[in-house]
């Protein structure tokens, strides 16, 4: 069906992670100490190790394919996210809300609006804004911004930079 882009190489790389997992018991029983004088453990890293590097050489060439024909459709993400009155960000508001009522009650409160979603409270966030009494709602930072899912990265930024500074690192000690 030339209409249809399936997730071939997607596929491949979870191929590779489940052949090289495979590889794990063999590799395993190389590491056993049953005599004086290896009885074959050794052997067996001639056929793992070889088979280990090639999974992981093609897993970085497909992936490097992968990413080269990766497309970014934002508005189709956006739209993704906000399927669900935009609950994906139900973790968000509990933490935004945990230092003001306390974590478990937090909890309770965001679990509580996502289950009050409805034709009158569509969205997270007007859920949260009839639960919510006034105090807290003052207190927290304004729930547009807190319930915005670009906002959420968690460690995403920090990852990436040392992910970079380390390749950086490598690419200028060669």
């Amino acid at each position: 069906m030339p209409q249809k882009a399936n997730p071939i190489a997607s596929e491949i790389l979870v191929a590779f992670q489940a052949l090289s997992a495979a590889q794990l018991p063999a590799l395993l029983a190389t590491t056993q100490g049953t005599h004086e004088r290896s009885a074959g453990e050794w052997q067996i890293e001639w056929d793992v190790v070889p088979l280990l590097f090639g999974y992981g050489a093609a897993s970085l060439a497909t992936a490097g394919r992968l990413i080269d024909g990766l497309q970014v459709d934002r508005e189709r993400m956006a739209a993704n996210l906000a399927i669900g009155g935009g609950t994906i960000m139900a973790e968000a508001a509990m933490i935004a809300l945990a230092p003001i009522v306390g974590r478990a009650r937090a909890h309770d409160m965001v679990y509580a609006a996502c289950r009050d979603l409805g034709p009158a409270r569509p969205t997270l966030e007007t859920a949260l804004r009839a639960a919510l009494d006034d105090d807290v709602l003052e207190r927290l930072p304004p729930l547009d911004e807190v319930l915005d899912p670009r906002r959420y990265l968690g460690e995403a930024d920090h990852v990436v930079d040392a992910a970079l500074n380390e390749w950086q690192t490598a690419v200028a000690s060669d």
